[in-house]
C-alpha cells in the first residue's frame, strides 16, 4: 500500500468518531490525523455521524448538550473534506464486491481519488486489497 499523496486519504466515519468520542482507538486515530491531515469522505458521512451521536445520547447516556457541542466541532473540522462520488459507480462496486451501498461510497471515493482508504471494517479491507488498511497498518507504511 502506498501512502496518500500530500497526506490525502479516504477514511470512513468510524475513523472520525474516535476524534470526538473517547474510544480505545482514539490514540491511533489522533496520530493518523496528525500524520495524514487531509481526509476525504463522501457526504454520507455526516448522516452516519449524526446517527452515531444520537445513539450515544440514547444508549450510552452522553448528555444532549455534549452531543450538540460535538456536532458543532465536527462541522468546523478542517481535516475533513467532502468529495462527490458517482452513485451509479458505487452501486456497481457494491454489487461486484458484495458491499453495502454505504460502504461502496467510501470505496468508490478511494478508487476515484487513487488514494489509500483507512477503515476498521475488515470486510472493506478484504474487498480492496492494496487500497484499504486499518489505521495501524497504514501508519506502518508511513514509517517505511
Amino acid at each position: 500500500m502506498e501512502t496518500g499523496r500530500d497526506g490525502v486519504i479516504v477514511v470512513d466515519v468510524n475513523i472520525v468518531v474516535p476524534l470526538f468520542l473517547d474510544r480505545p482507538t482514539t490514540p491511533i486515530v489522533r496520530r493518523l490525523s496528525e500524520d495524514e491531515g487531509d481526509w476525504r469522505l463522501p457526504s454520507l458521512w455526516r448522516a452516519e455521524f449524526l446517527n452515531i451521536l444520537s445513539s450515544y445520547n440514547k444508549f450510552m447516556g452522553i448528555p444532549k448538550i455534549k452531543a450538540q457541542e460535538i456536532w458543532a466541532q465536527v462541522n468546523r473540522l478542517d481535516l475533513i473534506h467532502v468529495e462527490p462520488v458517482d452513485h451509479v459507480w458505487a452501486l456497481e462496486l457494491s454489487m461486484y464486491k458484495k458491499l453495502s451501498g454505504y460502504d461502496a461510497l467510501y470505496a468508490a471515493l478511494a478508487l476515484k481519488l487513487d488514494c489509500p482508504f483507512v477503515t476498521y471494517d475488515e470486510k472493506l479491507r478484504k474487498a480492496l486489497p492494496g487500497v484499504a488498511a486499518s489505521p495501524e497498518e497504514y501508519i506502518k507504511t508511513l514509517r517505511k
